[in-house]
């Protein structure tokens, strides 16, 4: 008995089903479609970035919400004046004894004022055509429309600075030239690494491959620039990964269907509004209708308001009464905009510029989530652009002695250059929907030493200098006026300070007849 026992258990073990670990690697009737390979990030892009690139571009062309996506990146990224600089070149000077540091004022200035006139359109492109916030708008959108931009540095001799930049579409990047050479080293996607996986150059297209015009000799021209004098900007989202892909990519199929399903509604409206029934023939009819003709067949009849027609001799009039648009058109292009907008990563407020059933609460708890959206890229876009850009100017610059002031002689060295390098950018912020409870935190804030008003002044982008410059200046020109604004100000607090009171007193009143 004990080894039939042993033998029906060990059947019963080997006919037991195989448990998986996880349900999403289980293959079933329900999921045998669900294709997915362990391709590298290259090897998935080479065969599809053309497409998804040209496909993205169409849909910024034709699709009205894909444009008022660029419109909230460029709005709340950049916003209407760019990144701004604030320099923070500290020196150590002796007060009473004690050595402190100070803003170094003065050479703050210096290349901040610098800074925005290599941002002018004759400093700031070797083609003369864009400014520095030009710029940032347009890698901004090539980088969320393409995947991602390249910039040439360019040295010219015959300018202040010595240095300048050249805008370039990714689509010149040869990414159909893939090879292998000695020691390691490798080209994926029109890039050349070392054998140690570092970018040493780009092989880049003459001319982009859909230009107007075509080269005359055959066959396409190639250049290899050095890694060097590239600034290759994209948000890679793998190990490994060359080049960057559109981030419209998850939400581009919804985007086409969505506007084409809008389309065949409006269609089948504008059909419905046009037909309004048809004339058909009954029992009685002895011959066809003979009534107006529009030259090509058709029998038509005028039909004005307020009329009252006689329908032809053996016809019946059946009317036309279309379904469009439905009446589930209202939800269902609302829920798919909502599953758009996760993917893009912006509320359906913003995208969808609907603000019906929005409450403080709720559009409070969606703007506070996407601002963090917002401000995540404003940080990708300062380390992968910005911040490059910034410091390979600045040491042109230093090296080109162009880093004066006309006014005292006074340039900045090169040799301290790495003093100099202490930038603080500036991105754009949002004021909040009830800035009065904004403004009564941060002066509390300050009050209780949480906060310095230097750093207020920072998170709302501004630059205490130049408010405190402004401050100066107002009152300067209020004494020139003779108006005192200090007065009205004293006036109104004390007035804000006793009206409180008046309902503690009032209580007491009430308090003291009731105990009476």
């Amino acid at each position: 008995m004990n080894i039939f026992q042993k033998l029906f258990a060990r059947k019963q073990k080997e006919a037991a089903p195989q448990v998986r670990s996880f349900n999403g690697s289980d293959l079933s009737r329900l999921n045998s479609d669900w294709l997915a390979t362990g391709s590298s990030a290259d090897a998935e892009l080479h065969g599809n970035i053309k497409t998804l690139r040209n496909r993205c571009r169409e849909l910024e062309r034709n699709n009205d919400y894909v444009r008022r996506y660029f419109k909230l990146v460029q709005n709340n990224v950049l916003g209407h004046c760019g990144v701004g600089l604030q320099m923070k070149i500290k020196e150590r000077t002796k007060k009473d004894g004690v050595w402190v540091e100070r803003y170094d004022r003065v050479a703050n200035n210096i290349i901040e004022d610098s800074w925005e006139e290599w941002g002018k359109k004759a400093n700031c492109t070797i083609a003369m055509n864009l400014t520095w916030k030009d710029c940032q708008k347009l890698i901004l959108r090539s980088v969320v429309r393409d995947g991602a931009v390249l910039i040439r540095k360019h040295y010219p001799q015959d300018r202040k600075f010595k240095f300048a930049l050249e805008p370039i579409e990714i689509d010149r990047l040869d990414v159909d030239y893939n090879t292998t050479g000695k020691g390691g080293a490798v080209t994926k996607m029109g890039i050349a690494y070392d054998m140690n996986s570092k970018v040493v150059g780009y092989w880049l297209l003459r001319d982009h491959p859909g230009e107007l015009y075509q080269p005359k000799s055959f066959g396409k021209w190639q250049e290899f620039v050095p890694a060097e004098q590239i600034f290759h900007i994209y948000d890679p989202e793998r190990i490994g990964q060359s080049t960057g892909i559109p981030w419209l990519i998850s939400s581009m199929v919804r985007l086409k269907n969505l506007g084409a399903y809008e389309e065949a509604e409006v269609i089948a409206s504008r059909i419905g509004a046009a037909k309004m029934g048809f004339l058909v023939p009954n029992a009685t009819a002895t011959g066809g209708y003979v009534g107006q003709d529009d030259g090509r067949g058709n029998k038509f009849m005028d039909v004005e308001p307020g009329s009252i027609e006689t329908l032809p001799r053996g016809y019946d009039f059946k009317s036309f009464d279309p379904t469009h648009p439905s009446t589930a058109f209202k939800d269902f292009v609302k829920a798919t905009l909502r599953g758009i907008s996760a993917g893009l990563g912006v509320s359906y407020v913003s995208l969808a510029n609907d603000l019906e059933s929005v409450n403080y609460s709720s559009i409070r708890a969606g703007l506070l989530e996407e601002r963090e959206e917002w401000k995540t890229c404003q940080e990708w876009l300062i380390s992968w652009f910005i911040t490059p850009v910034f410091e390979e100017w600045l040491s042109m610059a230093a090296v080109a002695g162009a880093l004066n002031n006309n006014d005292n002689g006074l340039t900045l060295p090169a040799a301290k250059l790495a003093k100099w390098n202490q930038p603080e950018w500036k991105p754009r912020r949002w004021d909040w929907v009830d800035p009065l409870k904004d403004l009564q935190a941060s002066v509390l804030a300050v009050e209780k030493g949480f906060k310095s008003r230097r750093s207020i002044i920072s998170e709302g982008g501004g630059d205490i200098e130049d408010v405190f410059g402004d401050l100066n200046a107002d009152e300067e020109l209020a004494d020139e006026y003779g108006l005192d604004f200090d007065a009205d100000s004293q006036e109104q607090a004390n007035s804000q300070q006793q009206t409180p009171d008046a309902p503690d007193d009032v209580a007491a009143e009430d308090q003291a007849s009731m105990k009476e």
